[in-house]
């Protein structure tokens, strides 16, 4: 009887200790999952900071791109970093610029240099008939913004812009049908790249130096693809360092130019731009150029107006000295709609004619849009006319007609129709120097007509 006791009592507390031992094995089950849990939570909590980080370090921004890159903006596009850094940017913000293109150009004198000067021939130095149809990658720029710390970007853009006469983009053959083997490296060049230093947030005053388009003037347009005539004859494009304020609505730039002659071909997005720069002092910084602008948002009505002046431009004076150049340009938004006018001219008579009776070169334009959804897309109808005098007037100007079609069916990619007409405009690019045959179109080559139909594509990233 006392062994059975005795063993009632053992198994008893046995089974006690049993359920002890495994209430405590449940505990620390429970326990250690729950620090499972607390370090997966942390891992996950790591892992996301890592990819924060690794989208503060390289980003995009298709905003900024447009701005720099696309043929609408005009000049001083360091107003627009400084400006996107006050709202965030990655350390290396990325950016791309892809332009396609199919063309139908005509010209009512068979065998002249008349294709318009954005559409240049592809067929060499002596194109023969009345029409040309084209296939182009118009453009392809890359560029990458550089944020250094809080007071200094730099910015860099390689590209390729279409020197129609030097190559065919789609065949990859040159003026004479031959093979162009060094096509690639031919056609990519830097358009531009310079150093920022300034942060609008603590301070309006801010510094560029680099190669650049030089602050003067405006020179946007509401074209798609075309670049009026203000832009051809006068926007200026070199080696610079100025010092600007912006602050209340005003900006303004001062800004110190290399001297010499500055007419070689670059590339403005899709069209084809010379540097339009031209001094006296050769081998010496002696050029400038001062620019301001001034603008308000009342209610609904956004206003700018500007006026600038470059010493220095592409045209000489009749004893082939420097010949300065000023400007004024003004652009109005409202309800979807936006206006833009520039006027430029030489400070005093230019050397491009023989003619006693010499005068200045001119240039104007306005242009007009609308903005508008269609079906839920953005929908913009553009419309402009520019025109350019240089000496004597009648024979010795031109003018251009642009109207255009385009519609954003996917976010950031535009496509559009675009017509244009211009007459006594000569706009064949060479290496010789883009401007010349203009003058000699505005000069002599009276009735030079020209129509050129533009179907595009443009992306961004």
């Amino acid at each position: 009887m006392i062994l059975r006791k005795v063993a009632t009592s053992v198994g008893v507390v046995l089974a006690a200790g049993a359920g002890v031992a495994h209430a405590d094995v449940n505990s620390q089950l429970a326990s250690l999952q729950a620090q499972v849990n607390q370090l997966q939570s942390q891992v996950n909590s790591s892992s996301g900071s890592s990819m924060g980080g690794m989208s503060n370090l390289v980003g995009t921004n298709s905003s900024l791109s447009w701005k720099m890159m696309s043929n609408y903006s005009g000049v001083g596009k360091e107003m627009n970093i400084l400006k996107a850094r006050q709202t965030g940017l990655s350390t290396l913000t990325v950016g791309g610029n892809l332009q396609a293109d199919a063309l139908y150009d005509y010209t009512n004198q068979n065998g002249a240099n008349t294709y318009n000067f954005a559409n240049p021939a592809i067929n060499g130095a002596n194109p023969s008939g009345s029409s040309t149809t084209r296939l182009s990658v118009t453009a392809v720029s890359l560029s990458t913004v550089a944020s250094m710390g809080n007071w200094a970007t730099g910015y860099i853009q390689v590209g390729k812009p279409n020197i129609g006469n030097q190559y065919d983009n789609v065949t990859g053959r040159n003026a004479n049908g031959s093979r162009v083997n060094n096509l690639t490296t031919a056609a990519v060049a830097v358009q531009d790249a310079y150093m920022i230093f300034g942060n609008l947030s603590r301070m309006p005053v801010y510094g560029v130096i680099g190669y650049k388009d030089i602050d003067f003037g405006s020179f946007a347009t509401v074209d798609m693809y075309n670049q009026p005539l203000t832009r051809t004859l006068f926007q200026a494009q070199g080696n610079t360092a100025a010092v600007g304020y912006n602050g209340y609505g005003f900006n303004g730039v001062a800004s110190l130019i290399n001297g010499g002659n500055h007419n070689g071909v670059t590339g403005i997005n899709g069209a084809v731009q010379q540097e339009n720069l031209s001094t006296s002092n050769n081998n010496n910084i002696g050029n400038f150029a001062l620019n301001a602008s001034y603008g308000m948002t009342n209610g609904m009505v956004n206003w700018n107006i500007g006026a600038g002046y470059l010493n220095g431009s592409q045209f000489t004076t009749y004893n082939a000295k420097t010949d300065g150049a000023w400007d004024l340009n003004a652009k109005v938004s409202a309800m979807g709609f936006d206006l833009l006018a520039e006027y430029d001219s030489t400070a005093t008579k230019t050397n491009i004619s023989s003619s006693a009776n010499q005068k200045r070169a001119q240039a104007w334009d306005l242009g007009a849009d609308y903005n508008f959804p269609v079906m839920g897309y953005k929908t913009v109808l553009n419309a402009d006319y520019s025109q350019a005098y240089l000496a004597q007037g009648g024979s010795s100007q031109g003018y251009q007609y642009v109207l255009g079609y385009r519609v954003q069916p996917i976010n950031n990619i535009w496509t559009g129709l675009e017509y244009a007409y211009s007459k006594n405009v000569e706009g064949y690019a060479n290496s010789a120097g883009f401007n010349n045959t203009l003058h000699s179109a505005l000069n002599g080559n009276a009735g030079v007509k020209n129509s050129t139909v533009t179907l595009d594509v443009t992306a961004m990233f």
